[in-house]
């Protein structure tokens, strides 16, 4: 399907030159009969019907679901929701984690469990984009859900998890956050550290001593520690 625009005269050109295009299903028998009068929801549906084609690619899912991912609409969670009971969610991971990311970003509380299961046992580096996006979408409900288990993911074997879970958790204010990003200042990964810093940062609205692209080293590590000091000097719990 394309999204084209009239210009001059009968001339056309794409509408968006980053989403000009996305794929439709292979099969007709996908598509869903519905006697929904409203065009909006109709169009949605037409958009999503990829998602529940068992013979597309993965990579078409998965787009699909970006595509009509920032739409605010129970369709497109009903969608979600329908796709991820769907034989091709059962047999694709990577297709299963974006739906749980996405269905948590549109506030589905209902696969919480799912989701922090997938983030924090599987660690499948060709599932990492998906985890990713998990922690983003952590971001989206309550910080008294999503807390728990960005806290956990402070302690994920990925480094890169780890930063977004830092930094994630800047958004979460309690005391057990904060402990949890205090005890993150030794992780041995520079990027963690970092990440950690901005997040502190944030939450105390402190200056910021990180120097630009963390280098250099001796900058670095003394902002590092300034943030040891912090916790020190406040009684603030922090793991030797």
């Amino acid at each position: 399907m394309f999204f084209l625009k009239q210009t001059d005269g009968e001339q056309f050109a794409f509408t968006s030159p980053e989403q000009s295009s996305m794929p439709m299903p292979r099969a007709r028998s996908s598509l869903s009969v519905s006697s929904d009068s409203d065009l909006y929801a109709k169009v949605l549906r037409h958009l999503g019907q990829e998602l529940l084609d068992d013979h597309g690619l993965s990579q078409d899912r998965i787009r699909t679901i970006f595509v009509i991912d920032s739409e605010q609409s129970s369709v497109v969670s009903k969608m979600f929701k329908d796709a991820l009971d769907s034989p091709a969610a059962r047999s694709d991971a990577a297709f299963r984690f974006e739906l749980l990311a996405a269905l948590v970003r549109h506030k589905d509380v209902s696969v919480l469990s799912d989701l922090e299961t997938a983030l924090l046992t599987n660690h499948d580096v060709a599932l990492n984009q998906g985890r990713g996006n998990m922690i983003y979408a952590l971001q989206q409900i309550n910080p008294s859900q999503s807390g728990p288990i960005l806290i956990q993911a402070l302690k994920l074997p990925e480094p890169q998890l780890r930063a977004a879970a830092a930094a994630a958790l800047g958004s979460v204010r309690s005391d057990e956050a904060t402990r949890a990003l205090f005890d993150a200042l030794d992780d041995p990964d520079p990027e963690v550290k970092g990440s950690v810093v901005n997040s502190l940062t944030g939450i105390f609205h402190a200056p910021q001593c990180l120097p630009t692209g963390y280098a250099p080293a001796d900058s670095f590590d003394s902002c590092v520690e300034h943030w040891k000091e912090f916790a020190v000097a406040r009684n603030l719990h922090h793991a030797k």
